[in-house]
């Protein structure tokens, strides 16, 4: 059987450089607006990260508040119709021109618009931006782990892809810069996948406690108003305490809400 030598640990180094699949900054993940590419493949978050966090929780608290009889139906379809109506496309190309605080108030002042101000202020009951900000934060870095996890499984496969097609390609293995047993290419890279696979147990392990749902604890010691926070984890979060997730589209369709 032939048997192709690698001399080195630093020739193995430049022949993953060399023979890499594609790129880990170019491979194809879930559809994003929260992210925008940067130089050298990093991803930072940008100003529009939390736009549809923040609609997520608008929409999961008003389904909640009005199941619990604290918002009346009738104001309830006033500020849903009201949601639906924000341009969001247009909210997240506006300019920062320093007329509102933040994305908060930014919004804020479309939904007033859209169904006035004492409706809107209905939507902000028995909740605070301390606990919607933490909200939005677990949102936004859940997406982001989950895109961590995709790419550490897909580097995880294209390692095993190339250790399958280098199960008798031999090379030095070194220690203390010396070289001192002879291995191959393939035993070399799934001791990488068992590291890899490790990350990915942390990375779950991350997602289980980012994945809580803070709404309700308001702005430090909760609320008066007979709240459900079970329901609104319902639609915005999935951790097996609170119940599945459920799609904003599911949430709003007229059979599961009826008004």
């Amino acid at each position: 059987m032939t048997r192709h030598v690698a001399s080195s640990s630093a020739a193995l180094a430049a022949w993953l450089l060399v023979t890499s699949a594609t790129p880990l900054a170019a491979q194809t993940t879930r559809p994003q607006t929260s992210r925008a590419p940067r130089d050298h493949g990093i991803e930072l978050i940008d100003s529009t990260a939390f736009l549809a966090p923040l609609m997520a929780i608008h929409h999961a608290h008003l389904v909640m508040l009005v199941d619990r009889g604290i918002v009346a139906p009738a104001e309830g379809h006033r500020l849903r119709l009201a949601l639906e109506a924000i341009p969001l496309d247009a909210v997240a190309c506006a300019p920062y021109d320093g007329s509102c605080e933040d994305l908060f108030f930014y919004v804020d002042r479309l939904l007033v618009n859209g169904c006035g101000a004492d409706a809107a202020g209905r939507l902000h009951t028995a909740r605070s931006r301390n606990d919607i900000d933490m909200t939005m934060y677990r949102m936004q870095q859940r997406e982001m782990l989950l895109t961590l996890l995709e790419r550490t499984v897909g580097l995880r496969e294209a390692l095993i892809a190339q250790a399958d097609a280098h199960l008798d390609t031999v090379f030095a293995a070194h220690t203390h810069t010396q070289p001192a047993q002879p291995t191959t290419i393939a035993h070399y890279l799934h001791a990488v996948v068992e590291q890899l696979e490790r990350d990915c147990v942390r990375l779950r392990a991350a997602y289980a406690s980012t994945n809580r749902n803070p709404l309700g604890a308001c702005a430090i010691t909760g609320t008066g108003f007979p709240i459900d926070r079970g329901r609104t984890s319902d639609f915005i979060m999935n951790a097996a305490s609170f119940g599945p997730s459920v799609t904003v589209s599911l949430m709003f369709s007229t059979t599961s809400v009826g008004w």
